[in-house]
């Protein structure tokens, strides 16, 4: 037996990458037993149960693969729930799939074991927002033996769904259908017209001996903006409070069902006799199935799976559960009455909740950075498909959120940078009406990730590349030293509200680590130092000029500028508007193609169409570096250079071997030893005194002395 076996049927192309590739194996540990505190549940113990031979080629032509031992036949129990096969040699070793007929009774011990053996990690308390949201009139599930739509009882548990919707017309609950599908047997009528991966799900729900089922298609109004508003506002209560979550990722569209049911599949395993009484079977990941399936690249799967408790997930005809404490599959034996630990939790995203209290802004950026490369069939969607995300993150951290930036760490969140070439997200064929529709009136900012939509496959917004690695080592003390402005941004009524007035600082953050921790509450200016609404301690220049009245005034609301109190009530029927307002140094400076100045050390684009530019003082001198879309820079830089401006939004630590060209000594320092003499710079563009963002770079400080005319300014922006 060889894992080639064990690979889907390739093109030439790929049978010669194949044939070139290198294997490599390395015996791993697996199926660790977790020893709990009985009180605090933290681990304080853990035994290894057994081994496995991972198999991993030094080119993508085949998936990560290992080798597992198969059980003896006597101890591949049909019955799961039995106690004997933890206290058997068996235990996380291979066994062979059964029909679908059997795996029912299989789903139901997982259940069972996570119900009855994961205590808090994987308990779900209902707390008044679920309970609020259960009584309001626009939250409703599916009845499957009534078969008709109701409210949740008081109480009850359901099952949600995730799946894809594809393209094509499609069953849904309108206006004019909803009083029907709330007649007993109303949804029986109709049971044929729906989706098959909702008819599967009905059946599933059934079987498992649950009553109640959330699915979108049916429980939302799907013709009503007030009902799809009102819910897809609160995924995290949907998905958080279901008592399991299917996932369907089994082929490309709702009508693909949940084939790991078909009392008629089939499904090959890979394993061959290698000594008497030694058998082996190639086994793979769930994450390697999931992550190559369609319902993986879609935007909304991302929080609907993140979010959930349990989750049993379909793909590549198989069946696997996952919660926060363990991971189960039909190949592997894991039914144990313990916690314990299995390689299959090393990439699955349920954990990833679990830094969720101590290091929440690192769970945002991991979250920003694998939400952002997903797919969206309305652009319009991009913040409402985050959502749930952002009210679990802003909750745990103390922190509103601003169009998809939390406001407790907002001026680290500015950082982000694109991976790849990216476009504001706008329609580009205006006289089309759908593509108007689906880009919806909403008008997202440049300052924020989700004002731009990424233009190529596989790319995505990341704050963990080199160039803001410093900042990440302490981000507490990054956002208390190297940063000064006072940001605002205007509501709904053109008012300025503080994006942050230290009065959002809650007792949540004595659970994060000190690094992790973000801006203060305020604090009282003393003889020796100025302190600001952020709890930063500010030069004495930098503090007055930040208590200067703002002045800027827009076309809307021309006439004045008011600043909201901190304390006033949100008004949430008029949202904020995407312009931010602030005062700091103002430079204009030159930007050039990199090849118009001397290298030392040429290296290659980051991207395709990702590329980076030089920027220069007035006297030409380099002084700085930004990643730029090629096409803007194609359009707007000259080869002699040309003057554009660009603002300081907080200090860099210093250039990464990507960003810097040979040490001149701009300053007079070496580059071992230079720190923080560098600016976070954005590059602008100014239209009727309203400003865009069009790039992140860094500069030297000291070329803000040395830009062109005017100089060195300080300014107030308003930035959309």
């Amino acid at each position: 037996m060889t894992a080639f076996e064990a690979t889907q049927n390739a093109t030439p192309a790929q049978e010669y990458e194949k044939a070139k590739a290198e294997c490599y194996v390395t015996w791993q540990l697996d199926g660790r037993e977790l020893i709990r505190h009985p009180r605090h549940h933290n681990v304080t113990e853990t035994r290894p149960r057994t081994r496995r031979i991972r198999l991993e080629w030094d080119r993508d032509a085949f998936p990560e693969s290992y080798l597992v031992l198969v059980a003896a036949e006597a101890k591949q129990l049909t019955d799961p729930s039995s106690q004997r096969l933890w206290e058997s040699d068996a235990y996380f070793l291979g066994r062979y799939i059964n029909s679908a007929a059997k795996n029912h009774a299989l789903v139901k011990s997982w259940l069972e074991i996570c119900d009855g053996s994961h205590q808090d990690l994987c308990k779900i308390d209902r707390g008044d927002d679920f309970r609020s949201m259960r009584s309001k009139s626009y939250f409703g599930v599916v009845d499957v033996h009534q078969m008709c739509l109701t409210s949740l009882p008081t109480g009850s548990r359901y099952v949600a769904l995730s799946y894809m919707w594809g393209i094509g017309r499609r069953y849904t609950t309108t206006l004019r259908n909803i009083i029907s599908h709330q007649e007993p047997g109303g949804l029986e009528k109709i049971l044929l017209r729906l989706p098959k991966v909702i008819q599967d799900a009905i059946h599933l729900v059934r079987s498992l001996g649950e009553r109640y089922l959330w699915v979108d298609s049916l429980c939302i109004v799907q013709d009503s903006a007030k009902s799809w508003e009102l819910n897809s506002a609160v995924m995290d209560l949907v998905y958080g409070n279901a008592h399991l979550t299917i996932c369907a990722a089994d082929g490309d569209s709702h009508q693909s069902g949940l084939r790991g049911l078909l009392p008629e599949r089939i499904v090959r395993q890979h394993d061959e006799l290698c000594a008497p009484g030694v058998r082996l079977m190639v086994s793979r990941l769930a994450e390697t199935y999931i992550e190559s399936s369609k319902w993986n690249t879609r935007a909304w799967t991302f929080q609907e799976r993140l979010l959930s408790k349990r989750c049993l997930i379909f793909t590549n005809d198989r069946i696997y559960f996952q919660c926060r404490s363990a991971a189960m599959s039909e190949d592997i034996i894991a039914e144990q009455r313990t916690h314990s630990w299995s390689l299959e939790l090393v990439h699955s995203p349920l954990k990833l909740l679990d830094e969720l209290d101590s290091r929440g802004f690192r769970v945002y950026m991991t979250c920003v950075e694998l939400y952002a490369k997903r797919t969206l069939g309305r652009p319009k969607d991009i913040l409402a498909a985050f959502r749930g995300l952002t009210n679990l993150l802003g909750d745990r951290m103390g922190s509103p959120f601003l169009f998809g930036l939390p406001s407790s760490h907002f001026d680290l969140a500015l950082l982000w940078q694109p991976t790849g070439p990216t476009r504001i997200r706008e329609p580009l064929d205006k006289m089309n009406e759908q593509k108007v529709r689906d880009y919806g009136e909403i008008i997202f900012p440049t300052w924020s990730w989700c004002g731009w939509e990424l233009v190529e496959d596989g790319t995505t917004n990341c704050y963990t590349g080199p160039s803001i690695k410093d900042c990440l080592e302490n981000v507490h003390q990054f956002l208390m030293e190297h940063t000064w402005i006072k940001w605002y941004i205007r509501d709904g009524h053109g008012t300025l509200r503080p994006v942050w007035d230290g009065s959002q600082a809650t007792k949540r953050l004595q659970k994060v680590h000190s690094q992790w921790q973000g801006y203060r509450d305020q604090r009282s200016p003393t003889k020796d130092c100025y302190y600001d609404s952020y709890g930063r301690p500010i030069p004495e220049e930098i503090y007055n000029k930040n208590n200067e009245s703002l002045k800027r005034t827009m076309p809307e609301y021309p006439f004045c500028v008011n600043i909201a109190d901190p304390k006033a009530s949100h008004d949430s029927q008029l949202p904020d508007q995407r312009y931010l307002q602030f005062c700091t140094w103002s430079a204009l400076l030159r930007l050039l193609p990199q090849d118009r100045m001397n290298q030392s050390d040429a290296r290659p684009d980051t991207a395709p169409c990702l590329r980076r530019y030089d920027i220069a003082d007035y006297t030409g001198d380099w002084c700085g570096t930004i990643l730029l879309d090629s096409k803007w820079g194609d359009t707007h830089v000259k080869e002699s250079g040309t003057e554009h401006e660009f603002i300081a939004i907080s200090d860099a630590k210093n250039f990464t071997r990507e960003e810097k060209k040979m040490w001149t000594f701009y300053i007079p320092q070496t580059d071992e030893h230079s720190e923080w003499d560098l600016f976070f710079v954005l590059l602008l563009e100014t239209r009727l005194g309203i400003s865009r963002r069009v790039g992140l770079g860094k500069v030297f400080k000291e070329a803000f002395n040395n830009s062109c005319g005017p100089g060195k300014t300080w300014k107030e922006f308003i930035l959309e």
